[in-house]
């Protein structure tokens, strides 16, 4: 599969999605944020990328610009693309973060 990264597809095409704030996530959110990634590709997105609970700002800004330069710049699939990322914030002390993203689509997808 690959994915056109057209500006005008871009929003469609690949949702990014990480929820950010000072408070843990509840049960509750855990449960009904479940069906974001689903509703998307549904709707026609070709992947998802999200998270499982609130992530810390700081640790979300190395994932964004980790995930995006691998994809974009160096054109590695998308599982690729999160494991860079995830990568590049695992080591941060106290932060599990890099367990809270997941791909919701084909690990294979490349951006063209």
């Amino acid at each position: 599969m690959h994915i056109t990264a057209k500006v005008d597809y871009a929003v469609r095409t690949l949702v990014e999605l990480a929820a950010v704030g000072p408070d843990p996530a509840k049960a509750e959110f855990l449960a009904k944020s479940q069906v974001i990634p689903h509703k998307f590709l549904e709707a026609g997105a070709a992947a998802f990328v999200g998270t499982h609970w609130e992530v810390r700002d700081e640790s979300a800004r190395v994932f964004a610009e980790e995930f995006y330069r691998a994809l974009l710049e160096d054109g590695v699939d998308l599982g690729s693309a999160v494991a860079r990322a995830r990568k590049a914030i695992k080591d941060i002390p106290g932060d599990p973060t890099w367990l809270a993203y997941t791909l919701y689509g084909d690990p294979a997808a490349t951006v063209v």
